[in-house]
Parts: structure tokens; sequence; C-alpha cells
């Protein structure tokens, strides 16, 4: 959980070798969902390190409530952007 400015960002990190499904997104829009409650400004972040897949119904649950799925090439791509050594 990481707070900017003034919303509040929950972030799971995903390194496994099975695809990223539907009810692995559901697990974290419930947590965010808790966290609305006390807090109004509160998103979900997902990303995925591991080598699988992110399934077309995970990604469409995490479009629907609004969670962020940064990618494998995605974290390439913002270290890089960075400066950082990329993964």
């Amino acid at each position: 959980i990481i707070k900017a400015e003034d919303t509040i960002y929950v972030i799971e990190v995903k390194a496994i070798t099975r695809p990223i499904t539907e009810e692995m997104i559901e697990k974290l829009v419930k947590v965010v969902e808790k966290l609305k409650e006390k807090f109004p400004k509160v998103g979900g972040i997902l990303i995925q390190l591991g080598t699988g897949e992110i399934t077309l119904p995970a990604v469409a649950r995490a479009i629907k409530n609004g969670i962020i799925i940064i990618t494998k090439q995605g974290v390439r791509l913002l270290a890089k952007k960075l400066d950082y050594p990329i993964p």
C-alpha cells in the first residue's frame, strides 16, 4: 500500500508461472473496496513479473473496476525511463 498525493494505491505483485485469472483480480478489487469504506480515493495496481499470461476475463474485470495492470514489459520500460537497472 502506498499513498501518492491524495490517493492510496494497493499494489500487488504477481511473479508466477500460472496465468493471472479473473479471480486474482477480484481479490484485489475486494481489498480496494474495503479500503474505500474509510478512504475516498483508493486505486489498485497489479504488477505482472512472472511468465504467466493475463487472461482476457482478468483484463475485463480489471478495466471494469479501475485496476491498473503493469506487465513485465511495462516494468522494463518504466525502469529504462527512470534510469534504473532493467530487471
